[in-house]
């Protein structure tokens, strides 16, 4: 998420067409950076709103007691990000490290002060969204429904004033968020955001609802086990991994990438998925380490040495939690040990290539399963990856025999 500056009190007066002169009385530095699409340079100046038409700003310190400029204007569709000031410190930075590192509930919190404590729309907005999307990771899924409920009760906009107030250009995804997290919490307003995202699509042609309904949907039918109706669901979801949309295809194909393989164990089914997402991220590599694991976890069953690629791929990122690392470790430490033993128990250590090949798989996989087993405490791959490790022994030693097999008792003869 990218998320920014100064606003709550400036929506009014925008529509007025003025805007406050003390708000702008503060240090040359204080600016927010707008960065168009394809563009690397960025426009310095004062955010006064993200509506889903404009984002307006003023370039200006306005000195109290000075006439009010008029604000100037980027198109949303030509928007690629803001980046506010406040963003280099406080709870936001805080946040997004202990979001990185896997802390959800900790960096939820901090987005919460933000939303609490926080003086400009950018924090409200973007510190709610931030929160719904931790507490999401986290699996409470009811308060990160609660959480985007914030930006969606009150940054709706006024489409019926004169003249009309667009909406935040992150309302439509809040509400579609709120729908979905809803329907994971199995509540039954669920239907009542999708039914609301249809009528938006009724009666304002807003584009974009009709998908967000039917990904809602999807989520309601998997919520009640329902795999028919949510692949019939799925498949009316047109969301563009380019452009705006980025986002929300990204995360609703990701929803069903998981809900395939968690829930309907539709392995081969959530592989495609995975792959669609590595296809469509683009330079977007962060979001790479929880597809890659994803996909790897999927091939466990049917496809051992494309699952170990994904998996060992976690360790050659710069992105990552600790905690999805652990869970790759932990599963690609469990490949190799296999393979060894598949290898071994073909007589292969009779093979001198196969038994060094034996060897250093499982050597491998002791130094992966020790890797996970020094994961996250809170971690459960953790204590997986010492029952792991307890299944191996001891480790050979170098240029010590291994001791051969007992030899088998002499078949008892008949009548003795």
């Amino acid at each position: 998420m990218n998320h920014r500056h100064p606003i709550l009190s400036l929506l009014a007066l925008v529509a007025l067409g003025g805007v406050s002169t003390t708000l702008y009385a503060a240090d040359a530095d204080d600016r927010d950076r707008i960065y168009r699409t394809g563009n690397a340079s960025y426009i310095l100046g004062y955010v006064i709103s993200e509506t889903t038409d404009t984002v307006s700003y003023v370039t200006l310190r306005m000195p109290a007691g000075t006439i009010p400029i008029q604000p100037q204007h980027v198109r949303t569709s030509e928007l690629d990000h803001i980046v506010y000031y406040g963003m280099q410190s406080g709870h936001w930075v805080k946040g997004q490290e202990d979001r990185e590192s896997g802390n959800f509930d900790s960096a939820a919190e901090h987005f919460n002060q933000m939303v609490t404590l926080g003086t400009h729309e950018w924090e409200k907005v973007y510190g709610s969204i931030a929160q719904g999307e931790c507490l999401e990771l986290a699996g409470h899924f009811a308060e990160a429904a609660a959480a985007y409920d914030v930006v969606v009760k009150n940054y709706a906009g006024k489409p019926t004033s004169n003249p009309p107030i667009p909406p935040n250009r992150l309302w439509l995804d809040s509400l579609y968020h709120e729908g979905l997290c809803l329907a994971e919490a199995k509540s039954p307003d669920a239907n009542k955001v999708a039914d609301r995202l249809e009528e938006l699509d009724r009666k304002e042609n807003l584009l974009g609802s009709q998908s967000r309904a039917s990904a809602i949907r999807a989520g309601i039918a998997a919520s009640e086990g329902n795999l028919n109706a949510f692949l019939d669901n799925m498949k009316k979801v047109t969301f563009n991994p380019n452009g705006s949309d980025h986002e929300v295809w990204f995360t609703f194909n990701l929803y069903c990438a998981e809900t395939l393989r968690l829930i309907f164990h539709q392995n081969k089914e959530a592989a495609s998925v995975y792959r669609n997402l590595l296809s469509g991220l683009g330079e977007d590599v962060s979001k790479l380490p929880r597809v890659s694991l994803g996909l790897g976890l999927c091939l466990m069953d049917h496809d051992r040495s494309g699952a170990l690629i994904e998996l060992l791929k976690l360790d050659l990122m710069p992105y990552g939690s600790a905690d999805q690392k652990c869970e790759a470790r932990l599963n690609a430490a469990r490949l190799l040990w296999a393979e060894a033993q598949a290898v071994r128990s073909a007589a292969g250590m009779k093979n001198p290539s196969k038994a060094q090949f034996v060897l250093q798989t499982e050597s491998s996989a002791r130094f992966l399963a020790g890797a996970a087993s020094e994961g996250p405490a809170k971690n459960p791959n953790v204590a997986l990856a010492h029952t792991l490790m307890d299944t191996f022994g001891p480790e050979p030693v170098a240029g010590v025999p291994e001791p051969a097999p007992a030899p088998k008792p002499p078949a008892t003869q008949p009548g003795h």
